[in-house]
């Protein structure tokens, strides 16, 4: 018998987590998350991770390195809906080949995107959008670029 209390709702993920170390059913906690629950979260996941690119870029002066970061954001947000569903049941062997593909698709394109630009600094349009939208604040420049 699972010592986690899982509740099977139509169109939910459930989670459950355990209170102390020698779990029992009375000590744990269940979060059933909704599918659009689910896309929040992951909107959360792509802005840190394009807010951690952002800072990185303007610390490095070069906001090219989000054209690599693009493949590998996908990657992260395929990651992670596949941890959030593994909380609850095995993947399936198509969701499993749809995360194997995800994950050669954004790598590669990263990759290759990566050796482009290896080398020849920032990309000779973020300066022109720098110059361009800077007049107009670093938060803007963030979301025209970043988002």
């Amino acid at each position: 018998m699972s010592p986690y209390i899982v509740l099977e709702c139509p169109n939910h993920y459930s989670i459950s987590f355990p209170l102390s170390p020698h779990p029992s059913p009375l000590t744990c906690y269940t979060v059933s998350m909704t599918s659009f629950t689910l896309y929040i979260i992951s909107l959360c996941v792509v802005l840190v991770y394009t807010t951690s690119l952002f800072i990185l870029a303007q610390y490095k002066k070069d906001n090219s390195i989000i054209d690599i970061g693009y493949g590998i954001g996908f990657i992260i947000v395929a990651y992670f809906l596949a941890v959030m569903r593994l909380q609850t049941s095995p993947l399936p062997a198509h969701s499993v080949l749809i995360l194997l593909l995800i994950t050669v698709w954004g790598a590669r394109l990263s990759y290759r995107i990566y050796q482009k630009n290896k080398g020849k600094g920032e990309d000779f349009r973020y300066g022109a959008w720098r110059k361009e939208w800077s007049e107009k604040g670093l938060l803007y420049y963030y979301v025209r670029a970043y988002l």
